[in-house]
């Protein structure tokens, strides 16, 4: 398994205890503990996220390059031995008492009409041309995306004012008092504004680098896809599996209570099963989701450190399931125990609401709020931790260290740069959403010239609908490839800048430019303005 760090730097001689020489002869950056004074006088400042003392090897495929480096190391390997354990226990469970279950309860007969003159069989194929048009206009949005980045983050931006605006005009012959809370958000949407439009170059050069490079190997998107098909098969094995323990556990008591004539409650194996159920639930959706997060980052980073790589996410995908997935399953079942306990917290809630405990669900409802927070900044950190997993093969404890370093040094700036960008993705998701429903709407509307009035409206509304939902959701999971990206982007401008700037020296330019309007001070302090001659046209991508 070769490095693509030896590929970017052509050569460079491997770490004997000294940070190796960089390429072109450039001098070593400071270390990011070090700092820089200001020009200005101020106090010494960190450098920027991740901006570290000497660049990192990537792992990639063992056919890009001709090297001998040593292959990456299984990490965390008795999590991901769990999880398989994990899974198999769900599939015999469905196997062995699912199944028979469901047999045993019958099932609903499904009619062939709507009793509207619209057939099943029409309604199948307006699905199938929703679900065609939704990933038609999911994927030419990724088009928008690369081609007019800024100009996306900005309108977006104007767009949710100009909505909150719009709703609160309309509210006005509903309620006043609602017509006010949109004018609230309206302006809360004039403030993000106010807050971020210097920051939007920088937000937009990495949205960009991150559609290059996905645009490149768009079977990032597929495997995406198929991810999704992965989530909602294991989903369908848990629910047979669900299904079957616990109408096994009813009938058992059923008996008991039978042969004691009293009602015997759930005792606490079922109690205990039934909390093991919810989080086997979320370690393996969690599971999916993370393991897609490391096949785009471990993708877009063999894109950015090897030239015209050969089926990066290939290797990417094999890597995310065998060398990494005990790194991916501990970061899963991490954010599975918040969930799970979480999910406990909001039954206890509603069933202290029912008994009429208000103190005690107000409290409970504040130790959610407090577990939701925990969960999402857990996830957060989680998901740069997974970045160094993919690109560098670390361990995720190894690789949650080196996030919160990155943290600590630099601070939240990158949080602000990621809610830009997932905002962005997100009303662009709605976008894509409405225009896939007008379309599929005009085709159920011109597929069913000859039914009845009131059967076309809804034929019309069905197609409308599904394509408005389908929309959506082909174009988030591209978001959340696309979010994947930039924050690979972002993790490897930090450590091996120069990949970047031997295979793509445009964006590398307009990356650098970024970085030096918004964090000047930090190119600094990092050595990066002295190595790539900041401020002069002639050097922005080398000597």
């Amino acid at each position: 398994m070769a490095y693509a760090g030896d590929t970017a730097w052509s050569g460079a001689p491997k770490s004997t205890g000294a940070p190796a020489p960089y390429p072109g002869g450039y001098p070593a950056p400071h270390h990011a503990s070090e700092g820089s004074a200001s020009p200005a006088g101020r106090a010494r400042v960190p450098t920027a996220p991740v901006i570290g003392s000497m660049q990192k090897e990537m792992v990639t495929l063992a056919d890009e390059t001709d090297g001998d480096a040593p292959k990456p190391e299984c990490k965390d390997a008795v999590w991901g031995l769990l999880l398989a354990a994990a899974v198999v226990a769900e599939i015999f469970l469905a196997v062995a008492y699912g199944i028979p279950a469901i047999n045993n309860s019958g099932g609903d007969v499904v009619p062939s009409s709507t009793g509207q003159g619209l057939s099943t069989g029409a309604l199948a194929g307006i699905l199938v041309a929703c679900v065609a048009i939704a990933a038609i206009v999911s994927i030419l949005s990724m088009c928008c995306v690369t081609r007019c980045a800024e100009s996306l983050v900005r309108v977006t931006v104007f767009a949710s004012i100009a909505l909150n605006v719009v709703l609160a005009v309309a509210s006005l012959f509903l309620s006043f008092g609602l017509s006010i809370l949109w004018l609230i958000l309206a302006a809360l949407g004039i403030c993000f504004w106010c807050s971020i439009r210097d920051r939007i170059p920088f937000a937009a050069a990495h949205l960009e680098i991150a559609g290059t490079a996905v645009r490149a190997h768009s079977m990032t998107l597929c495997w995406a896809y198929v991810s999704v098909a992965l989530a909602a098969a294991y989903a369908l094995v848990w629910a047979v599996a669900t299904i079957g323990v616990f109408t096994s556990f009813a009938a058992s008591r059923e008996a008991a209570s039978t042969a004691s004539d009293s009602q015997q409650q759930p005792g606490a194996v079922e109690s205990v099963v039934y909390v093991l159920q919810i989080l086997a639930l979320y370690w393996g959706t969690n599971f999916v989701r993370f393991s897609l997060h490391v096949v785009v980052s471990g993708t877009v980073g063999t894109w950015w450190a090897v030239r015209d790589p050969k089926d990066p996410t290939v290797g990417s995908i094999k890597r995310a399931w065998t060398t990494s997935c005990g790194s991916v399953s501990l970061a899963a079942l991490l954010i599975a125990i918040i969930q799970t306990i979480r999910h406990l917290v909001r039954q206890a809630q509603r069933q202290a609401m029912q008994r009429g405990g208000m103190a005690a669900a107000c409290c409970l409802a504040m130790l959610h709020c407090l577990l939701r927070c925990i969960e999402d900044i857990a996830r957060y950190i989680s998901s740069y931790a997974l970045v160094r997993v993919a690109l560098f093969g670390e361990g995720f404890i190894e690789a949650g260290r080196a996030t919160f370093n990155m943290f600590r040094e630099r601070g939240w700036d990158a949080v602000l740069n990621d809610i830009i960008i997932e905002r962005t993705m997100m009303l662009l998701s709605f976008l894509v959403g409405a225009l896939a429903g007008l379309v599929a709407a005009g085709i159920g509307y011109l597929a069913t010239p000859g039914l009845a009035p009131d059967a076309r409206g809804t034929a019309v509304l069905v197609a409308g609908l599904c394509g408005l939902v389908l929309g959506v959701a082909c174009s988030s999971i591209v978001s959340v490839v696309v979010d994947s990206g930039v924050k690979t982007i972002f993790v490897a401008f930090a450590e091996q800048p120069d990949g970047l700037r031997n295979h793509h020296p445009e964006l590398f330019r307009k990356l650098l430019e970024a970085w030096a309007a918004f964090y000047p001070e930090e190119l600094a302090a990092s050595g990066y303005a002295d190595r790539y001659h900041v401020g002069n046209p002639a050097g922005n991508a080398g000597p």
